[in-house]
């Protein structure tokens, strides 16, 4: 399989994620990409992350499954 380039990619097209999240081997998820270079921050106890150039898709995010970051 040829593998697109995210910077490429528009809203609109469907992508897919692979991934092992939380040690899970082999999962797929598949979305529409609603929105591209998002930024989030995230406070946990060790202080504030901050992620850049994020992919948006409409794919369910639930624990077990790749649809976390793409």
């Amino acid at each position: 399989m040829k593998l697109g380039d995210s910077g490429s990619a528009n809203m609109g097209d469907w992508v897919v994620a692979i991934g092992n999240p939380y040690g899970f081997d082999h999962t797929v998820t598949v979305g529409v990409l609603s929105a591209n270079e998002r930024q989030i921050s995230i406070q946990d106890t060790e202080g504030q992350r901050n992620y850049e150039h994020l992919l948006q898709t409409d794919a369910s995010i639930n624990p077990g499954n790749s649809g976390g970051l793409c």
